[in-house]
């Protein structure tokens, strides 16, 4: 891969990420009740999952996925899916 096939190749991942943070954005806050930028590490990183997790609280034992659903509800797993990219039922990851 040469520089110019990586500088789009980590272009592009910023832009999907840049465009994530602004689709959940209000949502995310809606729910968890803090900002998503808190979480976000820059547009090319994108999700810190850990942070997410600490500020959770998660206890030993338990999944984090459990915690978000039983605290949050099911949209909240849907929305920490699409952040961390795990495609929907469609194979959409947005």
């Amino acid at each position: 891969m040469n520089t110019f096939e990586e500088f789009t190749e980590l272009s592009g991942a910023c832009l999907h990420n840049l465009n994530t943070l602004r689709q959940y954005n209000e949502e995310f806050r809606n729910i968890f009740k803090v900002p998503l930028k808190k979480f976000w590490i820059n547009n090319l990183v994108g999700f810190d999952i850990v942070a997410f997790d600490e500020f959770l609280e998660t206890p030993q034992n338990y999944s984090m996925r459990q915690i978000i659903e039983e605290k949050y509800g099911e949209r909240a797993v849907y929305v920490i899916l699409r952040l961390i990219g795990v495609p929907d039922e469609c194979g959409n990851i947005n």
